[in-house]
């Protein structure tokens, strides 16, 4: 199994290693669940993965540079984003964080996931944020 385990619920499952780097990283607002990886019929591979969960949610779009709809069922949450633009002054202590009322997403500052690259840990890929559309 990888560094960093793919799953459909949007989730980042790292290894021991990786969390144990990341938490070297003295990274704020963030805590890591355990979790068991479990194969189809339920038995269990491993328990040395966990969650990484970043705490309080960020206001940080800057709504006037980027192109996006809100939600119909959510007035809270974005629908579709075509052209997303952060605020960076608002995410500054942050090297990971979840922007509020767009789960979709992860965000990792560069220089972190520069350091995670550089280590070579499996399973772990970036996608700059210019490039980023969502299907909505």
């Amino acid at each position: 199994m990888g560094d960093s385990l793919l799953n459909l619920n949007m989730l980042i499952v790292v290894s021991k290693s990786l969390k144990s780097f990341l938490q070297a990283q003295d990274i704020s607002k963030m805590e890591f669940l355990p979790v068991s990886i479990v194969d189809q019929r339920g038995k269990v591979m491993s328990k040395e993965y966990s969650i990484l969960h970043p705490l309080e949610l960020i206001d940080c779009m800057d709504r006037s540079a980027s192109e996006f709809e809100m939600d119909i069922i959510d007035p809270d949450s974005f629908g579709t984003i075509s052209k997303l633009v952060l605020d960076e002054s608002l995410t500054e202590d942050r090297k990971i964080f979840n922007m509020k009322g767009f789960w979709e997403l992860t965000f990792v500052r560069r220089d972190l996931a520069e350091a995670i690259s550089k280590k070579n840990f499996s399973n772990t890929q970036w996608q700059e944020l210019t490039d980023y559309k969502s299907i909505g």
